[in-house]
């Protein structure tokens, strides 16, 4: 099977699998999108002590900071979409021995209404690059998804700021026949962002699928946050308990999330 070669906004993406139109618009806006929040990061005038804060004191970053700022987005190209039985079931990866970032087809495919979602992890990867970049020795934690909250806005509190310079995102997986380490963003881990086991998403007509759920008749209690509409009518005629609509200050746990929190349901 032959690679496949994209260039989307400058950026190279390459696939053994037969990527639609659909998933490559997607993913095309979600690279604006994240060349658009690198810009602006850069120019915070906070850029040195948030960088400092996800990858430590050393390195020099700089260099990094005049490319955003002219520009130059190359922290993102070299992305490889693949199934993500490949990478340990995680939504996106990052292996220092290849300087490959990598993203499942499944949560591209997830997330084919949403370029928000892959933005966050598409940053998280790129914070993964950057970390090997600056430091001879990879920073404690998740330090990807630390640089991808503080470039898109997120506001981490010190107990989430804890939990995250505590995670660890390795794991070793099979590539192309070789023994490979990456840092991953786990679909369930206990990054603030990924909080919950199971996630619902939701369109205009209720609850249409399940991340990292095969069927709704396995799952326990339901979380279900801003529907438009009856909450219990959602699961109408499948046998579970009523639905527990969750609301006040549970609502800026689903924040954490999505913002759009009239489009997802927690299960928890």
């Amino acid at each position: 099977m032959n690679t496949k070669n994209f260039v989307l906004n400058g950026l190279l993406v390459e696939s053994l699998l037969n990527l639609a139109p659909g998933q490559l618009s997607i993913l095309a806006q979600a690279l604006e999108l994240a060349q658009e929040r690198l810009n602006v990061f850069a120019n915070d005038p906070a850029f040195s002590a948030k960088m400092a804060l996800a990858f430590g004191s050393t390195g020099n970053a700089a260099a990094l900071q005049a490319a955003w700022l002219a520009g130059d987005f190359s922290i993102l190209s070299g992305i490889e979409v693949l199934g993500a039985e490949e990478i340990n079931e995680a939504n996106g990866a990052y292996a220092v021995s290849t300087d490959r970032i990598y993203l499942s087809l499944a949560f591209l495919e997830r997330h084919l209404s949403d370029p928000e979602g892959l933005v966050s992890v598409l940053l998280e990867e790129a914070g993964h690059r950057i970390d090997a970049r600056l430091n001879e020795k990879d920073s404690p934690g998740d330090e990807g998804a630390i640089f991808s909250a503080l470039v898109r806005g997120e506001m981490l509190t010190e107990s989430q700021l804890g939990a995250l310079k505590a995670e660890d995102d390795t794991a070793t997986v099979q590539l192309n026949g070789q023994s490979v380490q990456i840092e991953q963003a786990a679909a369930t881990s206990s990054n603030p962002f990924y909080k919950y086991d199971i996630i619902a998403n939701v369109g205009d007509l209720g609850i249409t699928d399940f991340e990292n759920q095969p069927s709704i008749n396995d799952i326990g209690t339901v979380a279900f946050i801003g529907y438009r509409g009856s909450v219990t009518d959602v699961f109408a005629g499948n046998g579970l308990a009523p639905l527990i609509d969750v609301t006040g200050s549970s609502q800026i746990q689903a924040e954490k999330i999505d913002k759009s929190i009239d489009k997802k349901g927690l299960i928890i």
